[in-house]
């Protein structure tokens, strides 16, 4: 009846344009559905809102024998509204947003070096030794943050609902958050592994689900399940960017060093060196949390090669 009523609706028999046979029956247009103009309709508000609290430390030394430094905490959390889950209960869509970070440090140090002339230490050096020791400056700037927070993801039966969480059914090992370095992988749990999920009960013969199904269930280290695919028709029992999960930390830390050689009395040189991530320690990606995924855990990028960068430049 419904392909029928579609068909009466749509059909452009009868005077070449839809709905003709409603029309010349003396049938409203919108006999069959409210709206038949309309292909499809959406809705758009802007009902959603976000907020954003922080406690902040700040400190910093003046110019003081030749030293400069400021630094700063931040401790933070940010609110908004994610994906709608469940149009009947909208704070469920309320959570950690995607740039929230807890923990956010900043340093900023410059010094200049106290040697040569001017300075404290090695004041009397011959004139070439000065030129080669005195005047420099090196500086510094870091930042460390924490990771942002992630979803544990799962089948989705609700297309409409966007994110599928899983749902929690035991407990998180207090360790599970941690970067292990394994032969040719990086892990980020090493503490969970991923087994077959048992099957569904989809109304249809297990055979028939045996070679489809890939859902799969995630277990501790003794074998307890704790993160498994939520029943057909519902959203997951954790939320979008849950609390517990936060990628890795975050951290910056560049320096440089410089100084003016005077060549002439109107003529001088500025030499300088820039060193990003100094530390050369990689900044790990966020691991994959898929959990019916083959490599769930697993970190598959990387940033954070050192980098230096020298410059000169003469002015007269």
């Amino acid at each position: 009846m419904g392909n029928l009523a579609n068909f009466l609706n749509t059909s452009a028999a009868l005077g070449g344009l839809p709905g003709t046979i409603l029309r010349k029956n003396g049938l409203p247009e919108n006999f069959f559905v409210v709206n038949p103009q309309f292909g499809s309709m959406a809705y758009q508000s802007n009902n959603g809102n976000s907020t954003y609290n922080a406690g902040q430390v700040h400190f910093s030394q003046r110019l003081t024998h030749g030293l400069s430094a400021q630094g700063s905490y931040t401790f933070s959390k940010t609110l908004g509204d994610n994906n709608i889950r469940d149009q009947n209960n909208l704070r469920l869509s309320k959570g950690l947003l995607s740039i929230d970070r807890t923990h956010v440090f900043q340093e900023a140090v410059s010094y200049l070096v106290p040697f040569g002339k001017g300075g404290s230490y090695f004041t009397n050096v011959p004139k070439w030794a000065d030129h080669a020791i005195g005047g420099w400056q090196i500086s510094s700037g870091a930042t460390w943050s924490s990771g942002i927070p992630l979803s544990f993801t799962g089948f989705n039966t609700l297309n409409q609902f966007g994110t599928a969480t899983a749902d929690l059914v035991g407990n998180l090992p207090s360790d599970y958050q941690q970067v292990f370095k394994g032969a040719n992988v990086v892990n980020y749990f090493p503490t969970l592994t991923t087994k077959a999920a048992p099957l569904p009960n989809f109304g249809t013969g297990a055979a028939d689900l045996t070679s489809r199904y890939t859902g799969q269930v995630v277990v501790d280290k003794n074998g307890n399940a704790v993160l498994a695919n939520s029943q057909p028709g519902t959203t997951g029992n954790l939320a979008v960017n849950t609390p517990l999960l936060r990628g890795p930390g975050q951290l910056s830390f560049n320096g440089a060093a410089g100084k003016t050689f005077t060549i002439t009395e109107r003529t001088k040189m500025t030499v300088r060196a820039d060193i990003i991530n100094l530390l050369n320690k990689p900044q790990w990606g966020n691991p994959t949390t898929d959990i019916n995924s083959a490599s769930f855990g697993r970190i598959n990028s990387a940033t954070g090669n050192r980098t230096v960068t020298f410059n000169a430049r003469i002015d007269f």
